[in-house]
């Protein structure tokens, strides 16, 4: 339990400050974002959520 929580934390850190590269790192590299509850695949792998997210980052700054 305490692994997760901490890898939650770091997620939400990372998340807050904007920064991708950490952002990235506490996914798998077979990542898949779903829509709910279509079922539908958004986002595959870390690279196009790097570059999803990386985008989001940059243009939204008041992401907290």
């Amino acid at each position: 339990m305490y692994q997760q929580l901490t890898l939650a934390q770091q997620q939400l850190d990372a998340y807050n400050a904007r920064d991708i590269d950490r952002f990235v790192e506490c996914y798998a590299e077979n990542i898949q974002l779903i829509n709910f509850p279509d079922n539908t695949v958004f986002c595959s792998g870390r690279e196009e959520l790097r570059e999803r997210y990386g985008k989001m980052f940059n243009e939204k700054h008041g992401l907290h």
